[in-house]
């Protein structure tokens, strides 16, 4: 995940760079509101402000939470009965503040990334393939490329968990949910519900910005997705990249 994170700052922070001087400083304060601070839902609320999934709500899954006596293979079995989902992740960086949105179905990852609540980009991988296509947030003109399997990617992808990446240090409080806490060797921590097994919190040592940043997950819907939610557009004018 941390190459994968390198790979997409780097990209949004050049994407970023463009759209601004295109608008102007201007129209970036004015589609930015009053306020910087992002508004974040927890899991559990019976809010949704992403229009993920289509139809009716289904029924999510019902766990048995054990709390403090949760273990890792309590929440190996959770992730178990997930067969989709949808998900936001929020970094708060000096410069501004990063949303990204997952949906998840089968072999399809839809990924999409906000800066300072405007949408920026868009990725879609296709774990079945190992390629990924992405394209500026409203463009036609899209590049696809090779995926490496060796790749340490999504690491929070509670559908691709590698528990044996982390060591379990104990289980505490945050946000008001019971999580279990997890570490792993580059320092980064990791707290999941007891409940559902699903990512609370992370935090990260981002080498850019040479400091420890927080990305905190909420508006999680369990079992959800369609297939129109992870549909590449038909619309795009794809470039081919070759791993040769």
């Amino acid at each position: 995940m941390k190459n994968l994170r390198k790979i997409l700052v780097l990209l949004l922070v050049l994407l970023l760079a463009l759209s601004l001087a295109a608008c102007g400083e201007k129209e970036q304060q004015e589609q930015q509101g009053k306020t910087d601070d992002p508004v974040i839902i927890n899991p559990g609320l019976d809010i949704d402000l992403s229009g993920a999934g289509n139809g009716d709500a289904p029924d999510q899954p019902e766990f048995e939470d054990k709390g403090v006596d949760t273990t890792i293979d309590d929440l190996v079995a959770k992730l178990d009965q997930i067969t989709s989902y949808y998900m936001e992740e929020t970094i708060v960086y000096p410069e501004y503040t990063m949303l990204s949105q997952t949906w998840r179905l089968g072999d399809m990852t839809k990924y999409q990334v906000s800066m300072n609540g405007r949408p920026v980009s868009v990725f879609f991988y296709d774990w079945d393939s190992l390629t990924y296509l992405t394209y500026s947030y409203g463009d036609t003109k899209a590049v696809q490329m090779p995926l490496s399997a060796s790749d340490d990617l999504f690491t929070t992808d509670p559908m691709n968990m590698d528990f044996s990446a982390y060591t379990m240090v104990g289980v505490e409080m945050l946000d008001e949910q019971t999580c279990v806490k997890l570490i792993d060797g580059d320092e980064e921590t990791l707290w999941l519900s007891t409940y559902n097994g699903m990512p609370v919190r992370m935090d990260f040592y981002d080498n850019l910005q040479d400091a420890v940043l927080s990305a905190t997950y909420g508006n999680i819907t369990l079992n959800s997705v369609s297939e129109a939610d992870v549909t590449i557009p038909d619309n795009l004018e794809i470039s081919y990249i070759s791993s040769n």
